[in-house]
């Protein structure tokens, strides 16, 4: 069915209001996959592609199992949530599962200046470690930033790491037990914490860790993000 008939037929069966809803969301998604294509081309860097957990042959994790694919995360939504959010950027930022590293280039824009990206995959590793050194010479901004090779269960939180991102990756069974780690984290020094989880297809994990409450949904086209935060010391200015 081309772009016209399902433009009609959206009429015929939803409605103008309806229709038109439609027409600024899908605007907005186009938007956002085009900009995707740009950042690469803006920075000089290599973050975007699917890659399937079974095609990650240097991972020889037993958790490989409960793995998510590989997908990045879209810059323009991210970009517009933590401006949003203004959450404070005097912590350390984690990326859980960070891929190639793109969500880690977002904080840096964004202000956060301190930066893990935690991933279990070494070629993955490289890759992050590569578009970091370039996006930081390319954009002359000043952030310190790790791409540490580590299972997500494994990983040592630091102890003034405040914002924790999460783009859907693994299931349950291990999600449940990084959210505690943080949690356990926080607990041990206290401070303020926040889990941002994108497409939240398990965040029933989330949900029965008594450690955090929803603080937040945003939907900014097929971009579903939930803010987790934790009942610590409230921020100072």
């Amino acid at each position: 069915m081309n772009a016209f008939r399902r433009f009609t037929s959206s009429l015929e069966q939803k409605g103008v209001r309806q229709t038109a809803r439609l027409i600024v969301k899908y605007a907005g998604v186009t938007a956002s996959r085009v900009g995707d294509l740009w950042f690469d081309i803006r920075y000089g860097t290599d973050t975007s592609g699917i890659i399937e957990v079974d095609h990650l042959h240097d991972v020889t994790s037993p958790n490989k199992r409960y793995a998510m694919r590989y997908e990045v995360t879209r810059a323009r939504p991210l970009k517009r949530l933590l401006r949003l959010l203004d959450l404070p950027t005097d912590g350390v930022f984690v990326d859980i599962g960070c891929g190639k590293g793109r969500v880690l280039m977002v904080a840096a824009a964004c202000g956060h200046t301190r930066l893990v990206g935690v991933e279990y995959s070494h070629e993955l590793c490289e890759v992050a470690r590569d578009n970091l050194s370039v996006f930081r010479r390319k954009t002359g901004l000043r952030f310190d930033a790790e791409v540490v090779e580590a299972d997500a269960v494994d990983y040592e939180i630091p102890p003034d790491a405040n914002v924790f991102f999460m783009f859907n990756p693994f299931y349950s069974e291990i999600l449940e037990m990084v959210s505690w780690k943080i949690a356990r984290s926080a607990a041990e020094n206290p401070r303020k914490v926040w889990l941002i989880y994108l497409y939240p297809e398990c965040r029933a994990a989330f949900d029965a860790n008594s450690a955090f409450v929803e603080a937040g949904r945003y939907v900014w086209g097929d971009c579903e993000f939930v803010v987790y935060e934790n009942s610590g010391p409230a921020t100072t200015d």
